[in-house]
C-alpha cells in the first residue's frame, strides 16, 4: 500500500511544476520554414540555360553524326580483310597442338 501511495505521489509530483517556456517568436519562424521548403520544392532555371543547354546537345548530336559519317565514307569496304592481315589471324599455326607440325 506504501509503495503504491508512493509512486502517486511522484507522477503527481509534476503537476505543480511549471512548463519550460520558450521564445514566442520561435514557433512562428520553425512553421514559415517548413512553409517555404513546401513552397519551393522545384528549382526554378532561367530559360536561357534551357536554351543554351539544348543549342549544345544539338551542336554535340550534329559533331557526331558529321564524324561518323565522314569515317565511314572514308574508310574502304574491307575493314574486315585489313584487321585480319593486321593481326596476323591469317596464320593458323597457332591453332596446331603438336609444335612438331609448326
Amino acid at each position: 500500500m506504501k509503495k503504491e501511495h508512493w509512486v502517486d505521489a511522484v507522477i503527481n509530483s509534476t503537476h505543480q511544476i511549471k512548463p519550460a517556456g520558450t521564445n514566442p517568436f520561435w514557433v512562428i519562424r520553425v512553421q514559415q520554414k517548413i512553409k517555404n521548403q513546401q513552397e519551393n520544392r522545384h528549382a526554378v532555371i532561367a530559360a536561357k540555360w534551357v536554351y543554351s543547354a539544348a543549342a549544345c546537345f544539338a551542336a554535340l548530336l550534329v559533331l557526331n553524326i558529321l564524324t561518323f559519317s565522314n569515317t565511314a565514307a572514308k574508310s574502304s569496304k574491307n575493314n574486315i580483310q585489313s584487321v585480319i592481315q593486321q593481326y596476323g589471324f591469317m596464320q593458323t599455326d597457332y591453332y596446331f597442338l603438336d609444335p612438331s607440325t609448326r
